[in-house]
């Protein structure tokens, strides 16, 4: 299946040859029957976009269930998603969390950073905002700038962690410098309540962390993200 995954893989980006979202699923479909786990996340992934097929969240579901059930993390965060919009199957947030978790477990930021918005507004899973600072930070860590810009959220008020301005600073400061836009409101709303030194030593931190943004498809880079992501906070 590796060599009908690829062609659809390059249909649906245009590499090599012109986007073609019908061939890719073609491919990808041909693939998927053969058990490509990546290529049933794919699939379910121009399913729910609706590119070279119809829209169709059932569809989307059942390709996405196929491929988390078998491990593909991505899939895992995009069932999730679905679960928790309630597209394509029936609205169920515990199922949402449970789904998350395990591509959380497994390192998948986006999945860290939808498990921690979870526990901080208590859907799905009891409120906690201790445990949403750890999943966030470790989202966070790893260079998801959404999870930064929560991160420090957090910090600012005191919420799962210790009340810390200059640490609240440093993640607006990481996030923004990775592409973030609400770091930089974020960022000249919490400076007029810092001094000049506690700033300066922010930004210090900042650039000695030298932290990257990661790659949030699946570890091969060739799985299609779906509306995998919870409103911002």
């Amino acid at each position: 299946p590796e060599a009908e995954f690829a062609l659809g893989y390059m249909y649906e980006q245009g590499k090599g040859v012109n986007r073609d979202y019908r061939q890719a699923r073609h491919y990808y479909t041909a693939a998927a029957q053969q058990g490509h786990t990546t290529a049933e996340n794919n699939l379910g992934s121009l399913y729910e976009h609706g590119q070279g097929v119809r829209k169709d969240f059932r569809q989307a579901a059942d390709w996405y269930r196929q491929a988390a059930d078998r491990g593909e993390v991505v899939a895992q965060c995009n069932l999730a998603s679905l679960y928790f919009r309630g597209k394509g199957i029936r609205r169920d947030y515990v199922q949402a969390a449970t789904w998350f978790r395990a591509a959380a477990e497994r390192g998948y930021p986006p999945a860290q950073e939808n498990l921690a918005s979870m526990y901080y507004t208590g859907t799905g899973v009891k409120q906690d905002f201790t445990e949403a600072a750890n999943w966030v930070r470790k989202a966070a860590v790893l260079g998801y700038t959404r999870a930064q810009v929560d991160l420090g959220y957090l910090y600012e008020q005191g919420k799962g962690v210790p009340l810390d301005h200059v640490a609240a600073y440093m993640w607006y400061k990481i996030a923004a410098a990775g592409g973030e836009r609400r770091a930089v409101a974020q960022l000249k709303s919490l400076s007029s309540v810092m001094t000049e030194a506690q700033i300066r030593q922010a930004t210090i931190a900042a650039a000695e962390l030298n932290i990257h943004t990661p790659n949030t498809s699946s570890a091969s880079g060739s799985a299609s993200v779906g509306t995998s992501w919870l409103p911002p906070r």
